[in-house]
């Protein structure tokens, strides 16, 4: 796994070609970047739906209740079908957006 810290993030790119090999992996590191907002890219995995990243639920919920962002990066095709949930979005662009967002909305208070 290729881990780049930001400003706003560490962005995690897997190099696993499998959901279950990439969560064995990330629980590995999640350790060493729990205290970052995190920017997990899975846009080049093919079948993601809710079933294979509910491995990810626990350390989502975690992650945002200790006040950070935990965001995924998907194909578009398969945005649609995630939970509410789970913050996704098909770019790092777009990606990055959504954690400053959410840094708004928690200095705001939201």
């Amino acid at each position: 796994m290729k881990c780049t810290k930001t400003s706003s993030a560490t962005i995690v790119e897997p190099k696993k070609q499998s959901i279950t090999e990439i969560f064995t992996d990330f629980k590995i590191i999640y350790d060493d970047i729990a205290t970052n907002n995190i920017i997990l890219n899975l846009s080049h995995l093919e079948n993601i739906n809710n079933k294979n990243l509910s491995l990810f639920s626990k350390l989502i919920k975690k992650h945002k209740k200790n006040k950070k962002s935990f965001v995924l990066i998907v194909n578009e095709t398969y945005l649609n079908k995630l939970s509410d949930e789970i913050t996704a979005a098909p770019t790092l662009t777009e990606a990055k957006d959504l954690v400053e967002m959410e840094e708004i909305e928690r200095d705001l208070g939201f």
